[in-house]
């Protein structure tokens, strides 16, 4: 039998330790990838209004579902944009359930403002995809 010492340097040993198979946490992947690329508060805004827009969804009946919709989120402000006089009533009215619901379905959401806008061309059929 021979036994054969192998004396590593201190690159052989870098090399080694990058080529192990530690498992990452995905959360913990997820985060640094969200921060190297500084899209953290991007990718949190898109989840407020991917999020919000299904409460929404859940909370309307059909006759209103089509006429509002959450439009974006940016400095803790939720913009919300309506077709018409009656449907923005309709989320002023809401408008607390709504930041309520999306403050407890997305973590460290804040929302200080709800800005509700009356525009017909803002709503158009390919927002459907925000909900479903």
């Amino acid at each position: 039998m021979k036994i054969v010492i192998i004396n590593m340097t201190k690159s052989d040993k870098q090399l080694s330790r990058q080529n192990r198979k530690n498992a990452i946490p995905m959360n913990k992947l997820i985060h640094e990838t969200l921060s190297r690329h500084g899209i953290t508060k991007q990718v949190q805004s898109a989840n407020i209004v991917k999020n919000g827009n299904c409460l929404l969804y859940k909370m309307l009946d059909n006759e209103y579902r089509n006429d509002i919709r959450i439009l974006s989120y940016s400095n803790s402000i939720l913009t919300i944009v309506c077709r018409h006089s009656s449907s923005a009533h309709l989320a002023n009215s809401i408008r607390a359930q709504i930041q309520k619901g999306i403050e407890e379905s997305v973590p460290n959401a804040s929302i200080v403002d709800i800005h509700i806008k009356i525009d017909q061309k803002l709503l158009d059929n390919s927002a459907d995809s925000l909900v479903y």
